[in-house]
């Protein structure tokens, strides 16, 4: 009886496990292909109970189950997560933990009542409050937590790894629990995989919290960038008012002359008024590098500083009025980059060497920006960045951080060069 009990609490584990994905396992496929696949799981582990509970019936090829199993649940798992490398890997490791409570406790309640009735009932109860309360309080941090594609999923995958391997010694392998008289340490055996259970999510809860202060610092930098550039175009649309007052009040002397000029039949001088008048309507004509606003507004900015810190700043720049990323931190990345130029240009001693340069254009569909400077002294890498970092004043230290978050978000390409006194920094986006 115990192995047709066994079989039947693997197809309720087996329907619990297929509720999880659905809600767990991000996935990018046609709902007609997701289902194939999931069923494809159904049918292959159901298999593999088969042989185990009535065909094969011993317990040390139990090992070989749970490896077959493992694989084709994993091999399916990668077939339907859109996340094609370790994440598909720990949600499918998380999901046997997931189980581990549910069944061990329709166990316990089996060798209790002796009654198949109750443990299947017990296990369903379990397992449906555990997945009720996943899908209620950690649905959300799981499915952003597993957006952020970053390098150390594979050690995160041991965590499951080895709670799994833990459980399966304590209950399972070399001697099962459910044998013989060894179901005495039973409810030590419940409070350690519960406890342990809890401190897995708690682990993930903790690690999901992390990152989303980091996300948030993130966003603190874009807004004290933003927060900067918004006083800086302030000043700088003050300064045009008041530069356009000024004419204002000016060319009424301009047209008082030429009256003058044009009673007395000079020519000559007329001409030279409308060269200065030409020439101050120039001067207090706004700037545009391109047709982005928020972009435009960071160069004219930097360009502004540059002027003012003696600093060569040569400007190549096709951006449109929309573009496809976010204009906002993009403008910031530019503003962070460009401004750590400027001022890395401006230490140099010789000031025929100060130099800056932006380019930006269109390459296949994607934003072409690149950024280089003349500098001052030995470079250093950042062991946080990866980036070359000035001793004397970090060239492209500051906000490096942010730009770096920007290029993982958006998938970009990002990356320098320092050839010759010269730092570049390249983005691809």
């Amino acid at each position: 009886m115990m192995y047709q009990l066994s079989f039947m609490r693997a197809q309720v584990s087996m329907v619990f496990m297929q509720i999880f994905i659905w809600y767990f396992v991000p996935t990018n496929l046609r709902l007609s292909r997701r289902i194939i696949i999931m069923a494809e799981i159904y049918v292959g582990c159901i298999f593999l109970d088969y042989m185990q509970y009535f065909v094969v019936k011993q317990d040390i090829t139990q090992i070989l189950q749970a490896f077959f199993g493992a694989v084709i649940v994993q091999g399916s798992l990668y077939r339907l997560c859109k996340y094609k490398d370790f994440r598909a890997l720990f949600s499918g490791l998380t999901t046997a933990v997931v189980l581990i409570v549910g069944d061990t406790l329709g166990m316990i309640a089996f060798l209790a009542t002796k009654s198949i009735i109750v443990s299947l009932a017990s296990q369903i109860l379990v397992h449906s409050l555990v997945i009720l309360i996943l899908v209620h309080f950690c649905r959300e941090n799981w499915l952003w937590l597993l957006e952020g594609k970053w390098k150390f999923w594979g050690v995160l995958c041991l965590i499951p790894f080895l709670f799994w391997l833990v459980t399966y010694a304590l209950t399972i392998w070399p001697q099962s629990v459910w044998n013989g008289d060894n179901y005495r340490n039973l409810l030590g055996v419940m409070i350690l995989l519960i406890l342990l259970e809890t401190s897995y999510f708690i682990i993930l809860a903790g690690v999901a919290h992390q990152f989303k202060m980091g996300e948030i610092e993130q966003e603190n930098a874009y807004l004290e960038t933003y927060a900067s550039r918004l006083k800086n175009e302030a000043e700088r649309l003050r300064e045009h008012e008041a530069e356009t007052a000024v004419f204002r009040h000016d060319l009424r002397h301009y047209f008082r002359q030429i009256q003058s000029y044009a009673a007395e039949g000079d020519i000559e001088e007329i001409n030279k008024v409308m060269g200065q008048l030409d020439q101050k309507v120039l001067e207090i004509t706004p700037k545009r590098y391109c047709d982005n606003l928020a972009v435009n507004g960071v160069i004219t900015h930097c360009n502004t500083v540059a002027e003012r810190e003696g600093v060569s700043l040569t400007i190549e720049t096709e951006v449109p009025r929309k573009i496809s990323i976010n204009e906002f931190e993009f403008a910031t990345v530019v503003s962070n980059l460009l401004e750590n130029a400027v001022q890395a240009a401006a230490k140099v001693p010789n000031p025929d060497r100060r130099r800056a340069a932006i380019s930006m254009h269109g390459v296949k569909g994607k934003l072409m920006l690149e950024i280089s400077n003349s500098y001052v002294g030995d470079l250093e890498i950042s062991p946080d960045t990866g980036v070359p970092v000035s001793k004397e004043e970090k060239g492209h230290g500051y906000g490096v951080k942010s730009v770096l978050a920007f290029a993982r978000k958006n998938h970009a390409i990002f990356d320098y060069e320092v050839e010759k006194e010269t730092v570049s920094v390249r983005l691809l986006v």
